[in-house]
């Protein structure tokens, strides 16, 4: 069976009926300017939806509405993304260039790396090596603050204990002093006085004894 294209439709129709397809064809269907073979009864709608002409926002130029889908405007801003500002897209690469140049401490290593590095540099060896060391070196800090701590606490325990084995010495030679006083007082003094001439190695033994005493309190 032959077959011949019709222009209008778009489509391959048998020879035999061709001629009656092609009035039927030409009546009912409407070849639009796009290339879309549509029914004319849809043709006002199919205009208003894609060949009403309509502006970009950006940069004023107008267009049908279906080519507006596919407009890349050079108008159009985009977000940078290291200061968050909007750029038109026709400077946008210079500007992401510029702000990207900007340096930023890093608090690992603390050296400035520009912004446009930053995530990478976060993630090199050189940096994950620093803060290693950094943390061991904090960590030896901490072990060396620690032995401080307990040799301090060790002197002010000895200073706590010298100074109570002070006092009660004290007290105690305070005490042997008072009871010395008080026999003295109570008695003959002069007899007092005769015993200690008569008896002086006695005494000193005494004393001794008495000293010995005060040094074990």
């Amino acid at each position: 069976m032959e077959m011949k294209f019709c222009s209008n439709c778009q489509k391959q129709i048998p020879e035999s009926s061709f001629l009656l397809h092609q009035i039927h064809c030409e009546k009912n269907i409407s070849r639009c300017v796009c290339g879309i073979s549509i029914p004319k009864s849809e043709k006002y709608s199919h205009d208003i939806q894609y060949h009403t002409l309509v502006e970009c926002q950006y940069c004023s130029v107008s267009m049908e509405s279906f080519i507006s889908s596919f407009h890349q405007c050079e108008k159009q801003p985009k977000v940078c993304k290291f200061c968050e500002g909007h750029f038109p897209i026709d400077i946008y690469s210079d500007h992401i260039f510029q702000c990207g140049s900007r340096t930023e401490l890093c608090k690992v290593c603390y050296k400035y790396i520009p912004l446009r590095d930053y995530n990478y540099h976060t993630q090199e060896i050189d940096c994950r090596q620093y803060q290693m060391i950094q943390n061991k070196i904090c960590h030896l800090e901490r072990e060396d603050q620690d032995k401080e701590l307990a040799f301090a606490l060790a002197q002010i325990k000895e200073a706590e204990e010298a100074e109570t084995n002070y006092k009660l010495r004290s007290a105690a030679l305070k005490q042997t002093n008072s009871a010395r006083t008080s026999q003295a007082k109570g008695g003959d003094y002069a007899e007092f006085l005769k015993k200690i001439r008569e008896e002086p190695r006695t005494m000193n033994e005494e004393s001794k004894e008495n000293i010995n005493s005060d040094d074990i309190l």
